[in-house]
């Protein structure tokens, strides 16, 4: 018998002549369609959270209180928290995928946006504000847009590789 030999390990897919253990399965697909939009939105909240971040320093009144009324610092403070929102679900979308890389930099993100909050809460209930806490939430910023630009990198670049298979190298 010519050709026989002991089945693979890894059978081919039906529908292509990739490896069945290439093809994404249906448990894993959910979370990733969820993890890029969550990705784009986490990157770009932080960009807006920064900015209205260095308009409110600029622009705001001298001292800063926790009954400060300034429409910029209201916008930063509900920004703090939709990111917050958006930190917990990347973090359970990237627990999903099974991907340790992705879990660990979620987490750093996650950890920095709540450093920065913290930092924020400080700085706002502190008088005279203390510079360093403003540092500390740039700081954090730094850190989380940082972890989520890797993230999105990962992501991404993983999207226009063709995944390696031994489709056009078919056995007779």
């Amino acid at each position: 018998m010519r050709g026989r030999g002991p089945p693979s390990r890894h059978p081919r897919s039906y529908f292509s002549g990739r490896l069945a253990s290439d093809v994404d399965s249906p448990v894993s697909d959910g979370p990733r369609r969820i993890l890029r939009p969550v990705i784009l939105a986490i990157a770009a909240a932080l960009v807006l959270q920064y900015l209205v971040g260095l308009w409110t320093n600029v622009y705001g009144p001298a001292g800063f209180t926790p009954g400060t009324t300034f429409p910029p610092y209201e916008a930063h403070f509900d920004l703090g928290v939709a990111l917050g929102l958006l930190a917990i679900v990347l973090l359970l979308a990237t627990v999903a995928t099974r991907r340790a890389s992705y879990a660990v930099l979620a987490t750093v993100a996650f950890g920095s946006i709540v450093a920065a909050a913290l930092f924020g809460q400080a700085f706002v209930g502190s008088s005279p504000n203390d510079p360093t806490d403003s540092v500390g939430m740039g700081v954090a910023f730094l850190l989380a847009f940082s972890s989520v630009l890797v993230m999105a990198f990962l992501e991404f670049s993983n999207a226009r590789r063709p995944r390696a298979g031994p489709s056009s190298h078919a056995r007779p």
